[in-house]
């Protein structure tokens, strides 16, 4: 072997070492915070101090009287969102993919606005709308109609469910539009020769049929919902309404000494729940191909209605619309240009000033947040990006035993919720030897959102990686370039528009992300999120308000500096050719 034979084969095996350390890293990232909370819960005292194996957190935990209360509100609240947001966002679905609609490429896009607004941009709105003594409905409806008491009460479980079903409904619209859209409409026509009336069809034929991907809708619905950390805070519990998240983030975030073993068991016992929520998702989606109805002979009629009919079903998705996303994005506006703000019993008074954004714009700790939730988002777009590719290329495409493992590994923490997860990092920042020295730094902060994040990236590339025939690969290596080299000059080049639609997600996902960071925060680096969210603790509606609407254009702003021009790039983008 001569000496350029040599060093490439050291520089192969030096970039294959490499490779597997990233992975490892990845893998333990992922893994070892969880293992040490499930250590901790079973725990006497923190590692690292003695102790011994106990079962007493878990005993207290569910011995405590108000545990009962408590998981019944949790299960009642994430069925009834789960369910309220499935039967909603598949209706309009069914609207706009099977009916006769009028204006039907806009009448698609209606349910995908509302994706537009950050939950807690949304959560703040329902709540200066229809907080029940100074809410901005509330006052209007007891002002016009002399009523005494307000008839809306945001502060509440049914109130909370609500807001939640309307967020949840736009991502049932996805799941379940691409199966109706595909759905063999000879069943549809079927049934109408047969004297079917549109609504008897949906009933018998189509719900039916699609069992199967409701269910899967609902489970999805469940996960997310089980991990949302915004609406049952901001919103359920100022009404005392509690909800696991909302105890344990209470419980760490206090003034007192938290009791870390007893966060450790909560976190377990909310984890099993979370993770049954997962196996029945897995479990439905994989029998759902038993029930196909798609053709290739598929007619693509519609349900007809008539006039009154169809434009009664328009008229349903822009009421979802003004309820969803115009009140919600007109009452942040309104706010964040009041400077004065007073509710007597029926009566509003407020003075319009442009004072609350000439006050952030001048502001040092809000332009730093500003910057600081930028950069983090795109390190940790990139750290994800790099990752996802990683493992789903190696669980994809190598010859391994178990090599599927590390895909399942990378959706592993979609039933982890951002918040539990977040405790895990901290619980771990606190009881391994050594970690403490990265205790009130960024580091502990990237890995929460990396590792959160880490799914939604695995599943657009896993994807994409498959759709990528082998044998393009296989030319390479007959050619006789290394696999590092097929990597970066076939692979990257196909993979370009999963690779460039992966890390646009997870940037949008991270910039805005609050339950995986609340309590990762290092002192003296503000992020966007958490000003927003300190402002509202302390009753600062106006800085809160503008906030909301900075970090909508902001990440709009900086999502076409990222996403537009390397989007065009990628139009063109095509494997290289290489000789030699």
């Amino acid at each position: 072997m001569n000496e350029t034979s040599k060093a490439a084969t050291l520089i192969a095996g030096g970039g294959r070492l490499a490779v597997g350390i990233f992975l490892a890293v990845a893998v333990a990232a992922v893994l070892l915070p969880i293992l040490v909370t499930l250590q901790l819960a079973f725990w006497s005292s923190s590692l690292g101090r003695g102790g011994f194996f106990t079962l007493s957190n878990f005993l207290f935990l569910f011995t405590n009287k108000s545990m009962l209360p408590l998981l019944w509100t949790t299960a009642v609240f994430t069925v009834s969102v789960a369910a309220g947001g499935t039967a909603l966002g598949g209706f309009m679905a069914w609207v706009t993919t099977s009916t006769n609609v009028p204006m039907p490429r806009f009448a698609y896009l209606i349910p995908l606005i509302p994706l537009l607004l950050p939950p807690f941009m949304k959560d703040f709105a329902w709540i200066i709308l229809y907080r029940p003594n100074t809410g901005l409905v509330n006052v209007g409806l007891r002002g016009f109609f002399g009523l005494e008491n307000s008839p809306f009460n945001i502060h509440s479980l049914t109130g909370m469910t609500l807001v939640a079903i309307f967020g949840m409904a736009p991502i049932a619209y996805v799941v379940l539009a691409s199966p109706l859209s595909s759905l063999n409409h000879t069943l549809v026509e079927a049934s109408r020769v047969a004297g079917a009336s549109a609504w008897l069809t949906l009933r018998r034929v189509t719900i039916p049929v699609l069992t199967p991907a409701v269910l899967s809708a609902a489970a999805l619905l469940g996960i997310m919902i089980a991990s949302a950390f915004e609406t049952p805070v901001l919103i359920g519990q100022p009404g005392g309404v509690r909800t696991y998240i909302s105890v344990i983030f209470a419980a760490l975030n206090s003034t007192a000494v938290p009791d870390y073993n007893l966060a450790a068991a909560e976190c377990t016992a909310y984890l099993v729940f979370t993770l049954a929520v997962l196996w029945l998702y897995l479990h439905l989606t994989r029998v759902e191909r038993k029930y196909a109805v798609v053709s290739g002979q598929s007619i693509t009629a519609r349900v007809r209605f008539g006039t009154w009919g169809r434009w009664s079903l328009f008229a349903f998705l822009l009421v979802y619309l003004l309820f969803a996303a115009i009140q919600l994005v007109a009452a942040t506006l309104f706010v964040s240009f009041v400077s004065f703000f007073s509710v007597t019993k029926n009566t509003l008074v407020f003075i319009f000033s442009t004072v609350n954004y000439t006050d952030a714009m001048q502001s040092g700790q809000v332009g730093r947040a500003i910057w600081n939730s930028l950069w983090v988002g795109l390190i940790v777009s990139t750290l994800v990006v790099v990752a996802a590719t990683l493992l789903s290329f190696v669980s994809i495409r190598a010859r391994f035993r178990g090599r599927r493992v590390l895909e399942a590994i990378a959706t592993f923490p979609i039933a982890v919720p951002p918040l539990v997860f977040s405790v895990a990092i901290l619980l771990s920042l606190l009881s391994l030897p050594g970690a403490r020295a990265f205790y009130n730094t960024v580091t502990p902060l990237l890995i929460a959102d990396a590792v959160v994040f880490l799914p939604f990236a695995t599943r657009v590339l896993v994807g994409a990686i498959i759709q990528v025939h082998t044998s393009m690969e296989e030319a390479s290596r007959i050619a006789g370039a290394s696999a590092g080299r097929t990597f970066r000059l076939i692979l990257v080049p196909l993979l370009t528009p999963a690779l460039i639609g992966s890390f646009a997600l997870v940037f949008a996902f991270s910039f805005r992300e609050l339950g995986a960071i609340a309590l990762l925060v290092p002192p003296g680096t503000p992020l966007l999120p958490t000003e927003i969210f300190q402002f509202w603790e302390i009753g600062q509606y106006g800085p809160v308000a503008v906030l909301n609407i900075l970090s909508v254009f902001v990440l709009a702003v900086a999502l076409l500096i990222v996403y537009g021009p390397v989007n065009r790039f990628s139009r063109g983008a095509r494997p290289v050719r290489m000789h030699g």
